[in-house]
């Protein structure tokens, strides 16, 4: 007897020791005892727990029906981590419940017991990293979106930045080349073919054809407006270029495509677009110089606000995506946050301008598209490509025949600063048959107009000029006489005022430099539409 009373002793000795929250109850739930720690925890004394039930005393959420320490009675099982919230004192705790059965001497269970361990603490300090781990992600996000957002106001910056450098540049640098293209296919009319210098004027003007072609595209990739706006197919562009790609490209290239059959349509100028897609294959095989795969892939999408949330330009809606990805050498970040320089390559030299992906750039926003690039060092590069989308199925194509050039009549009056241009476009007239006068500023041409209107047929008038300018000068013409027959020219690409004056009641428009046949046609159509034909 004794002896079990010394255990027992032991027992309750080292129940009453116990750090952790301890609780025993019978098998209908009546707390029978807690030790020290539990009344210290649950804010209590002993006797004013024992011979309640558990849950007025515990306070478990889902106290008494699904309690474990009632299982446990009841089923004989043991529940080891069981996480309970209690309302101590209206003080929320979080625990973990280690539930068990007592049995009497028969294998009864009489009792259960409890023990709690309080992990409040560790359980805000899981949160607490939670939040803080989920603020890090939520400030690098928004640091990656920032430098992401940064990056694209830096690039429309520096794009217009150097748009208006070069852009003066290949003005000045047209009327140059207008001087030199307009002389040299005058004089080769004036050669025969079989002469000795049929064939230095042949390679002048196929020279300056080059050097023409140069600057307009400088032009290209600060140009705003597109000339042959019409519903395009997409598919249709990307089977020409791999036509062409296909003539030229080294077999050890392989080209695949993956056209979505019912693709949207796209307004646009087609010839432009089809410049963007074979500039950026042109890049893709250059970056593939051992072999490899060039791939085309166009689909439809539609661009959510979390998409276009992070970038600047493009707005939400119907797109087609067009996708070109190399196997090629690829490219390291600081080269590809200058891919959409002017003038900037990473090719040798008399290899490129380094004007193709600039020009690329700018029909594409042009075109109210986007263009984002995806490039590493020996993993080849994806360009994808977003142009707006047209739900149509119909496309009006125009074709226009080419009337045969011949002599015309007619009175022009040619209003340009520059005196070989005014000299080359007189001298090109008078040969074919027409009437000119020359004025070499507004003022001029407005004095010249107002005194002989009723014999003037058509005014040539250039754009940029000092003084009162080309728009104002075209201005005042019409209020002359609102019926006049203007063409407008110019070294730069339809801008604003151009465009203006176009809306206006200007009927052409001529970009510098031009061949003697494109200013034929141009005049002669003009004259013909108006009824001033002789």
């Amino acid at each position: 007897m004794e002896k079990k009373i010394n255990e027992r002793n032991k027992y309750f000795t080292v129940f009453e020791n116990i750090v952790e929250p301890v609780i025993i109850i019978d098998s209908n739930y009546v707390i029978q005892e807690i030790n020290p720690a539990a009344e210290t925890f649950l804010d209590i004394t002993k006797e004013y727990a024992k011979g309640k039930l558990c849950n007025e005393i515990l306070h478990c959420t889902i106290c008494p029906q699904d309690c474990q320490l009632k299982e446990a009675i009841n089923n004989s099982m043991k529940f080891s981590g069981i996480e309970k919230e209690m309302d101590i004192k209206g003080k929320k705790k979080i625990v973990l419940m280690n539930c068990s059965f007592i049995q009497d001497f028969k294998g009864r269970n009489i009792s259960g017991v409890a023990i709690l361990t309080d992990i409040t603490k560790i359980k805000n300090l899981e949160e607490g990293i939670k939040y803080l781990n989920h603020k890090i992600s939520v400030i690098k996000k928004e640091e990656e979106e920032g430098h992401k957002f940064e990056e694209h106001v830096i690039q429309m910056q520096k794009m217009e930045s150097l748009g208006a450098l070069a852009s003066g540049i290949a003005h000045d640098f047209n009327n140059l080349l207008g001087g030199i293209l307009g002389y040299a296919s005058l004089l080769i009319t004036k050669i025969p073919k079989n002469s000795a210098y049929y064939h230095d004027v042949e390679n002048i003007l196929s020279i300056t054809n080059r050097a023409s072609d140069l600057t307009s595209k400088i032009l290209a990739y600060v140009r705003k407006e597109k000339d042959n706006i019409r519903l395009i197919n997409i598919n249709n562009i990307v089977n020409e270029v791999v036509s062409l790609l296909s003539r030229t490209i080294e077999r050890r290239i392989s080209i695949e495509k993956y056209l979505e059959e019912e693709l949207f349509y796209v307004m646009g100028d087609e010839n432009q677009i089809q410049q963007a897609f074979l500039n950026v294959c042109i890049n893709a095989r250059d970056a593939m110089p051992g072999g490899g795969i060039l791939t085309i892939r166009t689909e439809n999408v539609t661009l959510k606000e979390s998409f276009i949330e992070n970038y600047i330009g493009i707005g939400s809606g119907d797109y087609i995506l067009i996708t070109i990805s190399d196997t090629g050498i690829g490219m390291d970040e600081k080269v590809r946050k200058r891919i959409f320089e002017p003038f900037f390559t990473t090719k040798q030299k008399k290899q490129g301008t380094g004007l193709g992906l600039s020009i690329v750039y700018e029909i594409i926003k042009g075109h109210d598209g986007y263009i984002t690039v995806d490039s590493k060092l020996g993993k080849g590069t994806t360009l994808k490509i977003y142009l707006p989308a047209v739900k149509s199925q119909t496309s009006e194509i125009i074709d226009q025949e080419e009337k045969k050039i011949s002599t015309g009549n007619g009175t022009v009056l040619i209003v340009d600063d520059e005196e070989i241009i005014r000299n080359l476009i007189r001298e090109i007239l008078e040969r074919f048959g027409y009437k000119v006068f020359t004025a070499s500023n507004g003022e001029e041409a407005i004095d010249i107009y107002t005194e002989m209107k009723d014999k003037i047929d058509i005014i040539i008038l250039d754009m940029i000029m000092p003084g009162i300018g080309g728009k104002r000068t075209f201005s005042k013409l019409k209020e002359i006489n609102s019926k006049a027959n203007i063409l407008l020219m110019s070294g730069y690409k339809k801008n604003g005022e151009t465009q203006e004056a176009l809306n206006e009641g200007a009927l052409g428009f001529l970009q510098k430099p031009f061949n003697v046949n494109d200013l034929i046609k141009a005049i002669k159509m003009i004259l013909h539409h108006s009824g001033a034909c002789k």
